[in-house]
C-alpha cells in the first residue's frame, strides 16, 4: 500500500528536526568562543592601543612579512594528519571532562562575578533592570505589528480571494503573502529594534537589551517563516491559508510543527545570546560550556516533547494507516535515543562523528520536503466536473480545497491528493487532478536536491578537514578515497540532474502523442514516429548516462579508466563473437528502425508471428496478438514483414446469387446501401472509399458470384465489413433476390417406368415356371 504524502512529510520533518535541535546547540557553544569581549576595562583599552601602535611600525610590519614568507616556504602543500590512537582520544576526553568539572564547579562564583558586574553597570547607568526595557521595546514593536496589520486589512483580504488552481497562480499568491510577512516583521523590527537604536545606552547594557532584542526579533521571524511554509490554520489573520501552504501537510502537523519549531529557535535565540553576554560578563570558558551545555539539554527536552505529541498522520481518502500505534510508539523511542546520542556526543565534544549524524539524518529529510514542496507548487491542479457523486466529500471548486462533510465550502482544509474523485454540494462529481511534472518543476527540484547533496559533501569536507581539490604526498589511502568518493557523488548528483531533464522531455513529447489525430495526416504519421523512437532513445540515452557517470566517478577514485576501456574493448569483441545472435537481433531491428518497418501500435504478420507492436527493445519487439497472447519475437527472426496498418486497407467480399437474378438491380442496391454507410455517422469516420460492386466475377455451378469491395482505414475494415454484409441480406429479401445455393435433384422418364415394370413381371413368370418343374 502506498504511503500517503501526509505520513511522507511528516516523518521528512521529524528528520529535518533531528538535525535542527542539537545542530542549532552547538553553535550555542561555539559561537561564544569567537565572540569579542565588551571593552569595559580602561586596562584592556590601553594593550589594545599599544598592540595598534606596534603593528603601524614599518620594522615590526617587515618582520612579520618576512616571518609570513619563510613559514609558507617552510610549510609541507598539506597538513600531515596525526595518527588518531584510542590513547590519544581519551587524553582529550578526559581532559575535556576536566574542564567541564572545573567550570561547573566555578560556575557559582563565576555567575555571581558577572552579576556584581551587571549591577554596577546598572547602578552607574540605567538604575533599571535590562529585562523591564526589552519587555517594553518587545511591546512597541507588537504595537507596530499590529498597527501594520489593521492597516493591511484590504491586501489580506485580496490575498485571501486569489485562485491557487495553476502554477502560475499558486506562485503569485504565495509571493504576495510572503511579502506580507516580511512586511509584517519588519514593522515588528522596526517597532522594537529601531526605537532602541534611537536613544544613547551604555556598552554593556547596550548589548544586553541589543542581544535579546534580536532573539525576540529571530523567533518571530521563524514563527513567520514556519507560517508561510507550514501554513496552520489561521495563521497570519487568513481564514483559509491552508490553501497557500507550501509544504503539503495535514492541518494537525502544521499547527503542531510550526509552533515547535518556532519555540527551538527561539531557545536556540536565546540561549546563543545568553552565552555570548556571559563572555562578555567575563565568564571563564569552562563555566561558559556548562551553561550552553545546559541550554542544549532544555532544546533536547523540546525536540523530544515535540516528537511524542505530534499528531498521528491521515491516511489518504479510501486508505488505512499503514503504522500502528506500538510502530509510532517505536519510532518515538528511536528518535528519542537518536537526540540524547547527539548530545552526549556534543557534550564529549566529538564533533565529527555528531555533524556526520545531523548530516546523514538531516539531509533526507530537506530533500523529501524539497521534492513534495516543488511538487506542489509547480503543478496545475486540474479540477474536472461530472454528474454522479462518489463521495460524501465537499469541494470548494474556486479553490480546489476538500473539505469534510457538514462543512462550509468557503472554509477549506487540506488539498486533495492526485485523482481523488469527491462530491460537491451540489452533488456534482468532482475530479481533482495534478499535471505531470514538467521541465522547470524537474529542474527545481533536482537543482535544489543537488545543491543541498553538495553543500552537505563539501561540509562534510571542512568538518572532517579533506580539501578536496588537490592532493598531497602526505595524504592517506583512506582521506584520498574519501575525496574521490565525495568528488563522485558530486559528479553523479550532475548526471542525475541532467538525466532527470532529458527523461521528462522525452516524456513530455511521448504524452504529446497520446492526442489523436486524422488518421494518414502528417501529424498522425509523426506522432507513430516518435512513439516508436522516442523509447528507444531513452533506453540508450539511460544505458549512455550510466556508462558516463561510472566512467567519471573511477576517474574521481583515482582509477585509471583508459586501460578500462581498452579492456572493455576486448571483452566487447570476444563477447560479439560469443553472442552472435545477440548481435544480430540488435544490428536487424536498427535496420528494420531506419526502413520504418513498422511503429508501435500497427498490426504485423510475419511467418506465423501476428500482432499489434506494443514495444521495443533493442534486441526484440513484442506483438500483441489479437486473442491476447503476446510474442516476443527477437529482430533476426522476423524476416520479410507485412504491415497491415499502414495507410488504407482494401477489403474486398463476394455474394452469389441465382442465375436469373437482374444483376443490374443488385448494383443499384449495393450502390445505395454504400452511400448509406457513408452518411452513418459511426462509419463515415473510417471510410475511405464507399462500398460498391466491381460486377460479376464469376459463374458458378449454383449462380452468379457479384464481387464488391470497399476501402477503409486499417484495423475497421471488419467493422464495417459485418455492417455492409447485414444490409446486403436485408436488402436482396426485401427485393425478391434469392442468394443461390447447390442443389441435388434426382429426375427420370415415363418409359423407364414401363420397362422397369415389364421387367419386374417377366421376372415373376420366371420365377413361377422354375417352381412348377420342380
Amino acid at each position: 500500500m502506498k504511503m500517503s504524502l501526509s505520513i511522507r512529510l511528516s516523518v521528512a520533518i521529524r528528520i529535518v528536526l533531528c538535525g535542527l535541535v542539537l545542530a542549532l546547540g552547538l553553535h550555542v557553544y561555539s559561537s561564544p568562543a569567537a565572540a569579542q569581549t565588551t571593552a569595559t576595562d580602561p586596562g584592556q583599552q590601553e594593550k589594545v592601543q599599544r598592540f595598534l601602535e606596534l603593528v603601524e611600525d614599518p620594522q615590526v610590519r617587515s618582520w612579520l612579512l618576512n616571518a609570513k614568507s619563510s613559514a609558507e616556504t617552510t610549510t609541507p602543500a598539506g597538513v600531515v594528519e596525526k595518527p588518531v590512537s584510542y590513547a590519544g582520544f581519551a587524553t582529550t576526553f578526559r581532559a575535556h571532562v576536566g574542564q567541564l568539572i572545573v567550570g561547573l564547579q566555578a560556575f557559582p562564583a563565576e555567575t555571581s562575578k558577572a552579576a556584581a558586574i551587571l549591577q554596577n553597570e546598572i547602578d552607574t547607568s540605567i538604575r533599571a533592570r535590562p529585562i523591564l526595557f526589552v519587555l517594553a521595546f518587545v511591546a512597541a514593536g507588537l504595537t507596530a505589528q499590529w498597527c501594520f496589520w489593521w492597516l493591511s486589512a484590504g491586501w489580506r483580504a485580496w490575498i485571501a480571494s486569489l485562485r491557487v488552481l495553476t502554477v502560475r497562480e499558486k506562485l503569485i499568491a504565495i509571493s504576495v503573502r510572503l511579502l506580507w510577512a516580511i512586511c509584517s516583521i519588519m514593522a515588528f523590527a522596526l517597532g522594537s529594534i529601531g526605537f532602541f537604536l534611537a536613544l544613547e545606552w551604555p556598552p554593556l547594557i547596550r548589548e544586553i537589551i541589543i542581544g535579546y532584542l534580536f532573539a525576540v526579533v529571530i523567533f518571530r521571524l521563524a514563527r513567520a517563516s514556519f507560517d508561510f511554509l507550514l501554513a496552520p490554520p489561521g495563521s497570519g489573520g487568513f481564514a483559509n491559508a491552508e490553501r497557500f501552504r507550501v509544504v503539503p501537510v495535514a492541518d494537525q502537523s502544521a499547527a503542531h510543527w510550526t509552533k515547535r519549531l518556532s519555540y527551538i529557535v527561539g531557545w536556540y535565540a536565546f540561549g546563543s545570546i545568553t552565552v555570548y553576554l556571559l563572555h562578555a560578563l567575563g565568564v571563564a570558558g569552562p563555566s561558559r560550556h556548562v551553561a550552553a551545555y545546559a541550554l542544549g539539554i532544555v532544546l533536547l527536552i523540546l525536540g523530544i516533547e515535540a516528537i511524542w505529541n505530534r499528531p498521528e498522520a491521515m491516511p489518504p481518502i479510501g486508505e488505512t494507516t499503514r503504522f500502528g500505534r506500538i510502530g509510532m510508539r517505536a519510532r518515538n523511542w528511536l528518535w528519542s535515543v537518536y537526540f540524547v546520542s547527539l548530545w552526549l556526543l556534543w557534550v564529549v565534544g566529538m564533533m565529527k562523528p555528531f555533524w556526520i549524524a545531523v548530516v546523514a539524518a538531516a539531509l533526507p529529510g530537506a530533500i523529501a520536503l524539497t521534492r513534495a514542496s516543488v511538487d506542489n507548487l509547480l503543478r496545475n491542479n486540474i479540477v474536472e466536473t461530472g454528474t454522479d457523486p462518489v463521495s460524501p466529500i465537499n469541494v470548494d471548486i474556486q479553490t480546489g480545497i476538500a473539505l469534510p462533510a457538514a462543512t462550509d465550502v468557503s472554509a477549506g482544509s487540506q488539498t486533495l491528493p492526485e485523482g481523488t474523485v469527491i462530491a460537491n454540494p451540489d452533488t456534482e462529481a468532482v475530479v481533482v487532478v495534478q499535471s505531470k511534472p514538467g521541465v522547470i518543476s524537474v529542474m527545481v527540484e533536482r537543482g535544489i536536491r543537488a545543491t543541498l547533496i553538495v553543500g552537505a559533501i563539501l561540509f562534510l569536507a571542512d568538518v572532517l578537514e579533506i580539501n578536496l581539490t588537490g592532493i598531497t604526498e602526505q595524504d592517506s589511502a583512506a582521506r584520498r578515497l574519501m575525496r574521490g568518493a565525495l568528488s563522485a557523488g558530486i559528479i553523479l548528483l550532475v548526471i542525475d540532474l541532467v538525466w532527470n531533464i532529458v527523461k521528462v522531455l522525452i516524456d513530455r513529447k511521448l504524452g504529446e502523442t497520446e492526442l489523436a489525430h486524422a488518421h494518414g495526416s502528417e501529424r498522425e504519421r509523426r506522432r507513430a514516429r516518435i512513439r516508436t523512437l522516442l523509447p528507444i532513445l531513452k533506453n540508450v540515452l539511460m544505458i549512455l548516462f550510466v556508462a558516463v557517470a561510472i566512467m567519471m566517478a573511477l576517474s574521481a577514485l583515482g582509477v585509471e579508466i583508459a586501460p578500462l576501456i581498452a579492456g572493455a574493448g576486448v571483452v566487447g569483441v570476444a563477447i560479439g563473437f560469443g553472442a552472435q545472435t545477440v548481435v544480430k537481433d540488435i544490428i536487424s531491428g536498427m535496420f528494420y528502425l531506419l526502413d520504418d518497418a513498422f511503429r508501435v501500435g500497427e498490426y504485423i504478420s510475419s511467418g506465423s508471428y501476428k500482432g499489434t507492436v506494443e514495444s521495443f527493445s533493442l534486441r526484440s519487439v513484442k506483438l500483441r496478438h489479437h486473442r491476447g497472447a503476446i510474442y516476443i519475437v527477437p529482430f533476426s527472426e522476423l524476416g520479410a514483414v507485412q504491415n497491415l496498418s499502414r495507410d488504407w486497407v482494401v477489403e474486398k467480399l463476394t455474394v452469389t446469387v441465382g442465375y436469373d437474378t437482374d444483376v443490374d438491380k443488385a448494383r443499384k442496391i449495393i450502390k445505395k446501401i454504400g452511400q448509406e454507410l457513408l452518411a452513418d455517422p459511426e462509419l463515415a469516420p473510417i471510410t475511405i472509399e464507399p462500398l460498391k460492386m466491381q460486377g460479376i466475377d464469376s459463374m458458378g455451378d449454383s449462380g452468379l458470384i457479384l464481387r464488391m469491395k470497399f476501402t477503409t482505414i486499417p484495423g475497421e475494415q471488419f467493422t464495417l465489413k459485418r455492417r455492409a454484409l447485414m444490409r446486403i441480406n436485408q436488402a436482396f429479401h426485401d427485393n425478391n433476390i434469392k442468394p443461390a445455393f447447390p442443389t441435388v435433384q434426382v429426375a427420370g422418364g415415363e418409359g423407364t417406368s414401363n420397362i422397369a415394370a415389364a421387367a419386374q413381371q417377366a421376372l415373376a413368370k420366371h420365377n413361377e415356371a422354375m417352381a412348377a418343374n420342380v
